[in-house]
């Protein structure tokens, strides 16, 4: 059996290194807990989706979205499943992807950081 914390620190581990497009955009697990997670990434040139104005591009919210709402149910899992085995989680993790995702964006992302 593996402790929370040995889990959290998976997760972590998963949301920052092993998912090569959050690394392309420099996500980071800022806090995470059985109930929470903030993730932080800088702005980049590279993350720019109007050359005009300099806002962040809007793939990039919804990918943010997208992984944080990945990342929430696998901590809904996590904690439904406390007694059971890693390669029961693990099983259980692999079926969790986004059917669908509509984002309605209510202004353009601008700043340092996100």
């Amino acid at each position: 059996m593996v402790t929370t914390e040995e889990l959290l620190k998976l997760l972590k581990e998963i949301a920052e290194e092993r998912i090569p497009f959050n690394k392309v955009l420099g996500l980071t697990v800022q806090t995470m807990d059985e109930e929470h997670m903030q993730v932080k990434f800088d702005m980049r040139d590279e993350l720019v989706g109007n050359f005009m104005r300099g806002n962040l591009h809007g793939g990039v919210i919804s990918s943010v979205l997208d992984l944080v709402g990945g990342m929430n149910a696998w901590l809904g899992v996590m904690k439904q499943m406390k007694d059971r085995s890693l390669d029961d989680l693990v099983e259980r993790f692999i079926k969790i992807g986004t059917i669908d995702l509509r984002v309605d964006y209510l202004r353009p992302g601008f700043g340092k950081y996100f």
